[in-house]
């Protein structure tokens, strides 16, 4: 008992939190007794979630104990609760957390496309009523990766969820569902407004015709030849100008996370505030040590244990770039930076390119694809390729993916193109190169 308390506070002060203890403690002492590490984890999460939840833990201290971070977790990613004992071992595998998050977040990510996509449809059926001729535009600024946080909505579902043994992935799916046709809403208006429109003209050009007429030859006699001739001709020709026109503008709106917690789930304010530590908390879980202020899906981690056991030898010579002319592009450097969500000093694992959506990425060395993961959060899109000898290279906020885990690649192959997906304020290229686990300076790397 005094051993799991002193645990639990040594959790909340590496992270400056102050911890209550009490029923917890006791909870996760009996489960240690009966089922080990598993059963005291699963103990405390089972019966005192919401005062979890309180506990944050630093970087070093969930290294240590990872086991008892998943108190702090909204259940949802652990694939629920009602798991038997032989389940259990996925509350200390982070290697399988992480693949329930991505799970969980891309089939919500999923659902909330479609009602968006629902909405566009319903847009469409309206400009189809509009009278012949007439112009419209559709303003639309829903990006499900930048403007809605789906860790939020996962702990609002786990707070509403008052028998957390009914918290499944399918049933927070089935909720969304239900909402579908109130996720998104549109407004049509109709305003005077400059517009570009194409009309046809009567253009003046001159062009050139060439006509039989007698020419003197190098020989110095005349014979029957084409002579060119400029003329003047007016043509019907279709031309771009600018017009003032009636345009009914459909407006698209998403909304939002508060519809949610106050609408479909109804959360009070405890809930709300629970939903809310539940959230951050799952943020710091998805951060990794080299990134304060970024969820990183979990990357670096992921990277590390999956080549704790490689032994392959780097054999790729020098390194190409990921893509062409990046040097003044690069818009963020590799160390610490002003963190551009939060403008706190922050370190930064890579280098960000700025790149148009939809440009080209080649891999910087032969190798295997490590993992590609679709996550909406984090590095979004991201791909990591294992050149061998502890040498990895990241590639992330990716709009397309053109390679597969286990694929090789040999340098300068496509693997990608650029993209906005993730936590990004822009379209960019994330780069880094990871050696043994810690990411390095990638200019000492690419030229």
């Amino acid at each position: 008992m005094a051993d799991q308390s002193s645990a639990l506070q040594n959790a909340a002060g590496a992270a400056n939190t102050t911890v209550k203890v009490g029923k917890a403690v006791s909870a996760a002492a009996k489960g240690a007794a009966t089922a080990g590490p598993y059963g005291a984890a699963a103990m405390a999460v089972w019966e005192n979630r919401q005062l979890a939840a309180k506990i944050v833990a630093a970087a070093s201290f969930l290294l240590a104990l990872p086991v008892l971070y998943i108190m702090m977790l909204p259940s949802l990613i652990f694939g629920g609760l009602a798991a038997s004992a032989e389940g259990l071992p996925i509350l200390n595998d982070n290697a399988a957390i992480y693949a329930n998050i991505e799970d969980v977040s891309r089939r919500v990510g999923e659902a909330i496309d479609s009602a968006h996509m629902a909405v566009l449809a319903r847009i469409e059926a309206e400009i189809q009523k509009l009278a012949e001729g007439q112009e419209h535009e559709t303003v639309d600024d829903f990006d499900a990766n930048a403007l809605f946080d789906i860790s939020l909505l996962i702990s609002q579902y786990c707070a509403y969820k008052d028998n957390y043994e009914d918290i499944s992935a399918d049933d927070l799916i089935d909720i969304i569902e239900k909402h579908k046709e109130e996720l998104f809403v549109f407004e049509m208006t109709q305003q005077e407004k400059p517009f570009q429109v194409k009309v046809l003209k009567d253009v003046k050009k001159t062009v050139t015709e060439y006509i039989d007429s007698l020419v003197l030859d190098d020989r110095g006699q005349y014979r029957m030849g084409k002579v060119a001739v400029l003329t003047e001709t007016w043509v019907k020709e279709e031309v771009e100008e600018t017009q003032t026109v009636t345009v009914a503008t459909f407006t698209v709106k998403f909304v939002g996370a508060d519809y949610f917690a106050n609408e479909v789930f109804r959360l009070d304010e405890e809930k709300t505030a629970y939903a809310n530590e539940l959230a951050q908390n799952l943020a710091i879980f998805l951060n990794d040590f080299y990134d304060e202020t970024v969820p990183s899906n979990g990357t670096h981690g992921s990277i590390a244990d999956r080549l704790k056991d490689d032994n392959s030898v780097y054999a790729g010579g020098e390194f190409a770039a990921p893509v062409a002319g990046w040097k003044p592009l690069v818009t963020s450097e590799f160390g610490t930076r002003s963190d551009p969500f939060t403008n706190k000093s922050s370190y930064h694992s890579g280098i960000d390119i700025g790149l148009p959506e939809g440009t080209e990425v080649v891999a910087a060395a032969d190798g295997t694809v490590l993992f590609v993961k679709k996550m909406t959060t984090g590095y979004g899109w991201h791909l990591a390729i294992n050149h061998g000898g502890k040498l990895v290279t990241l590639y992330a906020h990716l709009s397309k993916i053109l390679v597969e885990e286990g694929q090789e690649v040999y340098k300068g192959d496509p693997i990608a193109e650029s993209g906005n997906t993730g936590r990004s304020t822009g379209p960019h290229l994330h780069f880094e190169v990871i050696l043994d686990g810690k990411p390095v300076e990638p200019r000492g790397y690419i030229q």
